[in-house]
């Protein structure tokens, strides 16, 4: 074979294989300009009156205290958020820390409830699928990132902190007469909420419970964040007469 020949079939060979892969270069290029630009997740800050959700949850072959049940009240909440924060931005995505607000301590002691719901944030040892509060969340669109009590505020002195306890709140849970009452509890909420909506945070805020004692903190909250792109939703089952709740409380 003529080696002038041989020559130039291999320079054609090679520059069919250039030109192919300009052009998938090209299409790859293309597709990639065409793709769905990435959406990073936005914080919602989620305030809980753990109290209420035991309410929503029945399961009398659980013990009230036990972490098995606090585990059921989690994932329902966690999915009850989920589809809120979905529906009010479908092509959202959303990084949700939740605090939760109860009589997390007897005096100085914490209580079993305190107990059960640090355990029910854990994987779940009887369930092989379990994956802890990372995996509770029903739509992929929103992750739960952290649990922390309200006991201890986001906006509070040094000073007034226990240390030892690391809260500024014990005492939530006190005996009064024959049986034992939450103290300080919905003011903690209302005040992180308060403090979270002059915040200079880009935030989404959430308050989840039935109190119509909170509606006045929401109301301010409201205001705080009024002309921003920030929102506020109250999760609330049921129905709360005379005030005007109409595009904050989702059910």
């Amino acid at each position: 074979m003529d080696v002038a020949f041989v020559r130039i079939l291999i320079r054609r060979i090679f520059a069919d294989r250039i030109s192919t892969n300009r052009e998938v270069g090209l299409q790859l290029s293309d597709r990639y300009m065409l793709a769905k630009p990435f959406t990073p997740h936005r914080r919602v800050d989620a305030l809980i009156d753990w109290n209420s959700q035991f309410h929503l949850v029945r399961n009398r072959s659980l013990h009230p205290h036990s972490a098995s049940l606090s585990r059921l009240v989690l994932k329902y909440l966690c999915r009850r958020v989920s589809e809120c924060l979905v529906k009010a931005e479908p092509s959202g995505r959303f990084e949700v820390h939740l605090r939760a607000y109860h009589g997390w301590r007897n005096g100085y002691e914490p209580t079993p409830r305190r107990r059960a719901a640090i355990d029910a944030q854990s994987v779940d040892p009887n369930d092989p699928n379990d994956q802890g509060l990372l995996g509770y969340s029903s739509r992929r669109e929103v992750i739960f990132r952290s649990f922390a009590f309200g006991d201890k505020l986001l906006f509070a002195l040094d000073k007034r902190l226990h240390a030892e306890l690391d809260c500024h709140l014990p005492g939530t849970l006190q005996r009064v007469r024959d049986d034992y009452e939450e103290k300080m509890v919905d003011t903690a909420l209302a005040s992180d909420l308060v403090y979270l909506a002059f915040a200079d945070t880009n935030s989404w805020l959430m308050v989840v419970g039935q109190d119509r004692d909170l509606v006045p903190a929401l109301y301010v909250a409201e205001a705080a964040i009024n002309g921003t792109e920030r929102r506020v939703f109250f999760l609330a089952r049921d129905s709360i007469s005379l005030l005007k709740l109409d595009g904050l409380q989702y059910p």
